[in-house]
């Protein structure tokens, strides 16, 4: 049988090493490692509201500037939801190890193994791409005239090597801790869809000597599920509103810049 658990793997060493990762007891470690994390972001998100007042004048940077931070704060409020509904969470890790998702006849081990295989597969993939994508983001000023990642004119030309590598590690705790938390998101709804898809599978396959047996594991099933869906329901609905939200207001600044350039031409 294959450990449910196991789908998390890859999101969960990433949030542990920020210290999100929701967890029963915390220890002085992850309180640290939460601490740093959310410094980091926060002072990034805070550079980018000074920035925004520095620009006032200048509506086209502005808004270029804008699609940008509103993707930081963006992160910043899903990070919040998830510590908010760390207890959602626990329950749907607790889940994951009961009797009744995981006490299965054998032949339908397949059903889950190719759900979650696919979804850790994807969901691994997708948090790599995301911190290689910020990376190369980071290389871009290196390679062109542009001073930093992201517009800092708080800060005079001095300290620019600091302000760089600050913003390169920000960037990446962002990439990372952002594709994690949506991976985990990804993850849980593939569990949820494989533990349906054996509910199927269990009712067709009826024991006919004695079906009371297999109804009632069927009834109980069918409640767990249910249970976990309303746990899951719970802990992404807001952090999807959110990513539907900023996605729209940073589909509407790309979109000015773009009738700004197409003006210009």
């Amino acid at each position: 049988m294959i450990d449910i658990l196991s789908a998390f793997l890859g999101p969960k060493l990433v949030l542990q090493a920020a210290g999100r990762w929701p967890e029963k007891n915390t220890t002085f470690g992850i309180k640290f490692r939460e601490f740093i994390s959310d410094f980091i972001e926060i002072l990034l998100c805070l550079f980018s509201i000074a920035e925004i007042m520095y620009l006032l004048d200048d509506y086209v940077n502005l808004y270029d500037h804008m699609s940008l931070c509103f993707t930081l704060f963006g992160h910043l409020v899903k990070i919040l939801i998830f510590r908010v509904y760390s207890k959602n969470w626990l329950e749907i890790f607790d889940q994951c190890k009961s009797k009744h998702f995981n006490d299965y006849p054998a032949e339908f081990d397949y059903i889950l193994r190719k759900n979650i295989n696919f979804t850790v597969h994807f969901g691994n993939s997708f948090i790599t791409a995301c911190v290689v994508a910020a990376a190369m983001y980071a290389i871009v000023p290196m390679l062109s005239a542009v001073d930093l990642p992201i517009r800092c004119s708080i800060f005079s030309q001095e300290y620019r090597a600091v302000v760089y590598t600050f913003q390169t590690i920000s960037l990446l705790v962002c990439a990372s801790t952002n594709s994690s938390i949506e991976a985990v998101t990804m993850n849980a709804i593939s569990i949820c869809v494989g533990q349906l898809s054996i509910l199927v599978e269990k009712i067709k396959s009826f024991n006919m000597v004695d079906k009371r047996i297999d109804i009632f594991e069927c009834i109980k099933h069918h409640n767990e599920i249910i249970r976990f869906v309303g746990n899951v329901e719970a802990a992404i609905s807001k952090i999807v509103l959110v990513e539907y939200l900023k996605s729209i207001l940073v589909l509407c600044f790309l979109g000015f810049q773009l009738i700004h350039v197409i003006l210009l031409e």
